[in-house]
């Protein structure tokens, strides 16, 4: 079968993608054995949605990271999740959806709402821009990320209290990880491609943040971070 081609945002610092969802979904292909191509762009006028990451394959495009691994089990008859029960099953949408719908967002805010992190915003995400684009650009997409955390939700919380909430929520990962290899002990899910992909985000990528903190308190998720990113990506090391 003809390898899936993935259009994704750009990475550094030992990870693939600064997308968690890219990074997500680039480490379920490595988990399922499935062929692919990258091509690094900020363009996603051929995504469906308009987001990153999107793919192609057999002339079709197809995106949001969940709906593209429902297809790719399809298409390539391939199911990392198939040793798990139905519990384990609802147990991995659970904290996926945590990482994705919760803990994303204060993420988000770290990085591009955070001002100890305006000279770490210019040096990874604009470094190459000429300064008559990068400082405009830059107020456009803040105005958007904080229009987008108020009407979630976590943006009309206080500094500190966005910060607390999302370090809850790594104690609550590490609590249910424990002391197993990964989070569903000795084999690899599709769980762990989704923390895999939030932790090295926020392990390597030099974003100063309490989360970024946090992360490294929790020595269990820094060492599953380590880790996954030996087995997958061992080039990064």
């Amino acid at each position: 079968m003809s390898p899936v081609k993935l259009f994704q945002f750009l990475g550094g610092h030992g990870v693939s993608s600064y997308s968690p969802f890219c990074l997500k979904l680039e480490t379920f292909f490595l988990m399922a054995g499935v062929p692919y191509e990258i091509e690094y762009t900020f363009d996603v006028k051929k995504s469906p949605t308009r987001k990153f990451p999107y793919i192609l394959h057999d002339e079709r495009f197809i995106s949001d990271s969940g709906f593209i691994i429902d297809y790719i089990k399809m298409a390539f008859g391939v199911d990392p999740d198939h040793f798990l029960n139905t519990r384990e099953c609802a147990e991995a949408l659970a904290w996926s959806r945590l990482m994705e719908e919760h803990a994303y967002w204060v993420l988000l805010y770290s990085r591009w709402l955070d001002h100890r992190n305006d000279a770490a915003i210019r040096e990874v995400y604009f470094r190459d821009f000429p300064r008559i684009v990068k400082s405009p650009l830059l107020f456009g997409l803040r105005r958007r990320i904080r229009r987008d955390l108020y009407g979630q939700g976590l943006g009309r919380h206080s500094e500190a209290e966005l910060y607390d909430l999302g370090c809850r929520d790594l104690s609550a990962l590490s609590s249910f990880l424990g002391n197993a290899p990964y989070f569903f002990g000795d084999q690899a899910s599709s769980l762990d491609a989704v923390a895999y992909a939030f932790l090295a985000n926020l392990r390597y990528v030099p974003f100063a943040s309490p989360l970024r903190d946090h992360v490294h308190k929790l020595e269990n998720l820094v060492a599953y971070c380590d880790r996954m990113q030996d087995r997958f990506y061992p080039q990064a090391g």
